[in-house]
């Protein structure tokens, strides 16, 4: 157990930031740290509170823990260093030594933490493809992030709609900073991209199968049509009458 005192002077607003007189310390809170020796270890400390003249009386942020929550970011970190090499939530929670809604809880807050990272990052290679499911029958549309190898979103069907939802769902500074994006030759994809992006445009890119595939049906095309035209000379030349 360790505990954490503090003296009464001045700490930053919880809302504001302001440097505001500390007016008292609530009750005493508790947060589960790092194994130390195979023991749990604990923080104690009775939380001080700021008296902002704007927003009144408040409870400081601790800097050792994210709020409404009693685990501190260092436990955290190696309770999803633990998920990360088990694989599966209830040999990570024997390791940590947690309940299952104290590891729900951990994953939830380190997904919000990327998606929050990841509205603030660039991305200026995307791709967006279709990708089908139950047999072929279905459909679903994903977005994805290029340069990190990640997928951004998806949304159900392959239609313009589909990947203009992901499209929309970017930030502008995002969508700005987009120079590229990798399709297939789906029309209603290159329809979206139009429709979402300010002009100019970034540079559609076709993936190479496609390409190929369109190419090699073209000059089937031509061969059959080849192949019809000399059957018909053929046929009117041997039909023709002696002279």
């Amino acid at each position: 157990m360790f505990i954490i005192t503090h003296h009464h002077g001045q700490l930053p607003c919880p809302a504001c930031g302001k440097s505001c007189n500390v007016r008292d310390h609530g009750g005493e809170r508790v947060w589960r740290h790092l194994d130390l020796w195979q023991a749990k270890s604990f923080l104690h400390t009775a939380m001080p509170r700021t008296d902002c003249p704007e927003h009144g009386v408040l409870t400081v942020a601790v800097p050792w823990a994210e709020p409404n929550t009693r685990l501190t970011m260092a436990f955290e970190a190696r309770a999803i260093i633990a998920l990360q090499s088990t694989k599966t939530v209830e040999d990570a929670r024997a390791i940590m030594q947690i309940s299952w809604d104290e590891a729900r809880g951990i994953m939830e807050r380190a997904v919000a933490r990327g998606l929050k990272l990841r509205e603030e990052m660039p991305m200026p290679h995307l791709a967006a493809d279709e990708k089908s499911y139950r047999k072929g029958r279905n459909f679903v549309t994903v977005l994805m992030d290029l340069d990190r190898g990640s997928i951004h979103g998806t949304a159900p069907g392959n239609s313009r709609e589909s990947l203009e939802v992901l499209l929309k769902a970017l930030t502008q500074p995002q969508l700005q900073s987009v120079e590229a994006i990798a399709l297939d030759m789906h029309d209603p994809y290159r329809l979206a991209v139009e429709s979402v992006f300010p002009v100019p445009a970034p540079d559609i890119v076709h993936d190479r199968f496609p390409i190929v595939a369109h190419r090699n049906k073209a000059l089937n095309d031509v061969r059959n049509d080849e192949a019809r035209e000399l059957a018909a000379k053929a046929g009117a030349t041997s039909s023709a009458p002696d002279k």
